[in-house]
């Protein structure tokens, strides 16, 4: 029996990373609520198996310890996830990300350290043949090769390989599924009156002796309900209170299904099509289980229309630290407690009106037409920003509420070297 064939028949018991790779490969075939990825993991693994095969029988598994490892890794983790639930999306998510890195150190490892066994083995074969000297070695892919391995084995293994390298080409950072679905809006509004309003919910939802899970902030349109709590969910203490606030707008997203699709999507997770509401419960609370642990959550239901008892009972999971937080123009008493808005103050509604009509530096005439136009728009904010504004511009140019300038500013003008 010459060298070559003794290196061989020599080393095959010792073929422990093949079989390993065997296993895994059936055993992520069969792991259905991953399948895609694992459908990768098992194509690439199977890629690697011939060449593999083929340093066991020249050399041993020594020079495989880190192929191995990973393998071994990639072996617990599929049988982790033969024990996932489907409808479990955080796990889901947090697992899927372990296989594709999985997959990337595969493909890293094949990319420079199998290759570079493979080069070893064939100068050692050709060496121990007396084909050629150690160092007058040819090139890879030379016709020599061809003598030394059969043309199939060869051929089996210069194809698997080129899918490899075809993989390591495409080797990226998997893109994030994050959406920006659920995110709190900035503020661009004139904020007045809102302090006490502020003041109240901040309250109740920092009690420590009655705690309130959910809390319905209620008040006619266009009192400013959305603005005041846009306002509370970029207050300091809140933002120190809660890790996580998400801000869902019902118009927006008008079903239970859509609004759990967004919460995961905006988490980063990829989000199923849900066959009912019970599956996206399930997902909800996935999701809140997994974020809770990291710290408190609030969540904002913004513009809940009427009749929607049902639908916001959904969202009231029992899951420690996490808060609900609704604004409607209706009370959902069986949901919980409502804070009531009013209308802004007369003078409240005055520096609203003043502040949006750009009339801060200037005093009126006739300030009973400035009063009766305060009255039409009730103290809501949203009528005095869209209708008072408008009617008090167009009072002023038609010279109806006359305005003057203060001294102050009236010299400020006319020195202005813009003038």
């Amino acid at each position: 029996m010459n060298d070559v064939v003794s290196l061989g028949v020599g080393s095959v018991a010792g073929a422990v990373v093949s079989e390993l790779l065997k296993v895994v490969i059936e055993e992520a075939k069969m792991v259905v609520s991953f399948k895609s990825v694992y459908m990768e993991l098992a194509s690439t693994m199977e890629d690697v198996l011939p060449a593999v095969i083929e340093i066991e029988m020249l050399q041993g598994a020594g020079e495989l310890k880190k192929l191995k490892d990973i393998i071994d890794e990639a072996l617990v983790l599929v049988r982790k996830c033969s024990q996932v639930k489907r409808w479990n999306l955080p796990s889901k998510a947090k697992y899927t990300r372990k296989i594709e890195e999985i997959n990337k150190k595969v493909l890293k490892f094949c990319q420079i350290q199998l290759q570079l066994i493979m080069l070893r083995n064939q100068r050692l074969i050709m060496h121990q043949s007396g084909i050629f000297s150690y160092m007058s070695m040819p090139l890879e892919g030379s016709t020599m090769m061809s003598d030394i391995l059969p043309e199939d084995t060869r051929e089996a293994i210069e194809s698997h390989l080129k899918n490899i390298n075809k993989k390591i080409d495409g080797l990226s950072v998997y893109p994030p599924v994050y959406r920006d679905l659920c995110s709190v809006p900035m503020l661009d509004k004139v904020l007045v009156g809102l302090d006490l309003p502020l003041l109240e919910i901040k309250t109740k939802l920092f009690k420590d002796d009655d705690p309130v899970v959910s809390l319905v902030v209620s008040a006619p349109p266009g009192c400013g309900k959305t603005t005041l709590v846009t306002q509370l969910c970029h207050d300091d203490e809140i933002k120190e209170k809660f890790e996580y606030i998400f801000f869902c707008v019902l118009s927006s997203a008008p079903t239970f299904r859509t609004i759990v699709q967004n919460l995961l999507q905006h988490n980063g997770y990829e989000a199923p099509t849900f066959e009912n509401d019970s599956q996206a419960a399930d997902g909800l609370r996935n999701l809140l289980e997994e974020l809770q642990e990291e710290g408190p959550i609030l969540l904002v239901l913004d513009d809940v229309c009427h009749g929607a008892d049902s639908f916001l009972q959904k969202f009231q999971i029992n899951i420690l630290n996490f808060k609900i937080l609704v604004t409607s123009r209706f009370e959902f008493p069986s949901f919980g407690p409502t804070c009531h808005m009013n209308p802004l103050g007369d003078e409240d509604a005055k520096s609203l009106l003043i502040e949006k009509a750009s009339l801060r530096h200037l005093s009126f005439k006739n300030d009973h037409i400035f009063q009766e136009i305060l009255k039409r728009c009730y103290g809501f904010p949203f009528l005095i920003e869209e209708i008072g504004v408008r009617l008090v511009k167009e009072a002023v140019r038609e010279g109806v509420l006359l305005q003057v300038e203060s001294e102050s500013e009236e010299e400020t003008t006319f020195n202005s070297p813009h003038m």
